[in-house]
């Protein structure tokens, strides 16, 4: 067998075994992906003007929470450290 006969037989068993794994990865995805649902009632949102409390230490984060939650009509309170969150949820 000559050099690019044994190379193309590496490259065909190579396609091969990625098939296959490939196989096996949507064979998993697909039964994940059937018990992810363990809910045993509907889902039911939060009503419109729900308040919401978002904690954290990093300004950026705690905008960008507030923005999304915000346009789903929460009413947002922010804190930027525990203690505060605290007070806030206290009052």
């Amino acid at each position: 067998m000559g050099l690019a006969d044994r190379l193309k037989q590496l490259f065909a068993d190579a396609r091969t075994q990625a098939d296959r794994t490939a196989s096996a990865r949507a064979a998993h995805a697909a039964e994940s992906a059937a018990s992810v649902e363990r809910r045993k009632k509907p889902r039911v949102n939060a009503p419109d003007g729900t308040k919401v409390l978002v904690v954290d230490d990093s300004p950026t984060i705690v905008t960008m929470i507030s923005r999304m939650l915000e346009q789903n009509d929460f009413i947002i309170l922010e804190a930027n450290d525990g203690a505060r969150g605290v007070e806030i949820a206290r009052s």
